[in-house]
């Protein structure tokens, strides 16, 4: 931000892109407003405000997040010293222990690169090179293949959703079929029940809007966004009892990630317990219960929301506790 400051002031014109509107707010001096391919505003920063910018942006004004009280009670994941190593041999995990409650969002925050990428994949099946315990439901499931932890019933919203969430060449129905192939819904012995999962597919494109053509058209031709709500509806029916989110608004827009907020806190209600992994601290502010600090493979803090502030979370994603702050 500093360094377009002074490239601005040193006379030369700068066109910042971007759907953060802090960043919108912080560093521009005019703002031209896009949607849907025209310009749906051109304002000066100084006569207009985050509320305005939204407006323009998705068309209507964002109400605010709000969260219920929780109303479940008992452990649903209970995560004991667990160390994970990766392909190279080094530990992305070291000994960590965490526990989610039913109806309980717990966020992990941290610089990306810290161990969450292995640790949603390791809770999801894929990784094997693991030592310690992680019981789902009272179950232990470390030894459990991919199948056995979505027939379990984990949900994962992968971080990276054109490589490890998608088949861009695919149709959405036939998405919507990945990692369900042998769902006993449409599925019997080797045979795809084809109305039921034509059904399907129609109640996830309803119930998420999805803009689409229909349901045998293929993922790359939809946004970003929708392509986002596919992996959401599929990924949340999985997920009966733990869903993992993994930076579930990457280069998602404001109303994008609006809905998908509301999504998590709507499963949350349910009473499924959410891991949700983000590197933006509004993000985990916003929707978590709890908030574990991962770095360098280690979890430094687990604090209630209420007790947790941007700036301890900031210095212990940098690796720094209290403890290091006062000594210095």
């Amino acid at each position: 931000m500093e360094f377009v400051k002074e490239f601005r002031n040193k006379g030369y014109a700068v066109v910042f892109i971007s759907h953060k509107l802090q960043e919108v707010m912080h560093i521009a001096d005019r703002i031209i407003v896009m949607r849907n391919g025209q310009i749906s505003g051109i304002l000066k920063k100084e006569d207009t405000n985050e509320k305005e910018l939204s407006r323009l942006m998705i068309g209507k004004e964002i109400a605010p997040i709000e969260m219920t009280a929780r109303k479940y009670k008992g452990t649903m994941l209970e995560v004991k010293d667990l160390t994970v190593f990766s392909k190279q041999g080094h530990k992305a995990l070291n000994s960590i222990s965490f526990n989610i409650e039913k109806g309980e969002i717990l966020g992990i925050a941290g610089v990306s690169g810290n161990g969450q990428q292995e640790l949603g994949e390791t809770l999801s099946g894929l990784h094997e090179q693991i030592n310690g315990k992680i019981l789902l439901d009272d179950i232990q499931i470390e030894s459990f293949t991919v199948r056995e932890c979505i027939e379990s019933g984990i949900g994962y919203v992968h971080a990276d959703r054109h490589t490890a969430g998608l088949v861009l060449d695919m149709s959405l129905r036939e998405n919507l079929l990945l990692k369900n192939s042998y769902n006993k819904n449409w599925s019997r012995k080797t045979v795809i029940d084809n109305n039921k999962l034509d059904t399907y597919s129609r109640e996830i494109v309803e119930n998420y809007s999805v803009k689409t053509s229909g349901i045998d058209s293929p993922m790359k031709g939809l946004s970003g966004g929708n392509q986002q709500k596919v992996v959401l509806g599929r990924e949340v029916s999985i997920g009966e009892k733990l869903v993992i989110f993994d930076q579930p608004t990457r280069g998602l827009d404001l109303g994008a990630i609006e809905y998908v907020h509301r999504t998590i806190l709507a499963e949350r209600d349910k009473g499924k317990s959410i891991l949700l992994i983000s590197t933006e601290l509004s993000e985990i502010f916003a929707l978590s219960d709890r908030i574990a600090v991962l770095y360098n493979g280690r979890i430094l803090k687990i604090m209630e929301k209420k007790d947790a502030t941007t700036e301890e979370i900031g210095m212990l994603m940098a690796g720094i506790t209290k403890e290091q702050t006062n000594e210095a």
